[in-house]
């Protein structure tokens, strides 16, 4: 095998996973919301507007496979896993804290080796 289609096999794989990522993490954010702790004295409504806006913004981009968009997409991450980090400090007990971040960390990783490898193949 050659190594352009060595690249093309990981950039797909790596594009496979970082979406399974981003599903993983709206399904979380939702039930995080609704099932697992919701928040009293507010819409749940709002609160899960507010943290699936950053998300969906970058929808169509991430299923189409555009690299500038999992490029946006590492900065938005870094919201969702400092996020983690600092409830995971405040309650390490809590494994939504642990989950968020590495589900965050870790659809990072697999979003900058697509972008990586995308343009080696191109």
């Amino acid at each position: 095998m050659s190594s352009a289609n060595v690249t093309a096999i990981k950039h797909h794989s790596m594009s496979i996973v970082t979406k399974a990522l981003y599903i993983t993490l709206i399904l979380y954010l939702i039930l995080d919301t609704w099932l697992l702790r919701p928040p009293e004295g507010v819409s749940l409504v709002v609160i899960t507007l507010v943290k699936l806006l950053p998300l969906s913004l970058l929808f169509p981009g991430v299923f189409h496979g555009k690299p500038r968009t999992y490029a946006w997409l590492c900065f938005i991450l870094t919201i969702y896993f400092t996020a983690g980090v600092l409830a995971t400090w405040q309650t390490p007990e809590q494994w939504q804290n642990w989950f968020l971040t590495l589900t965050s960390s870790t659809m990072f990783i697999t979003s900058m080796l697509y972008i990586r490898w995308f343009y080696r193949a191109h």
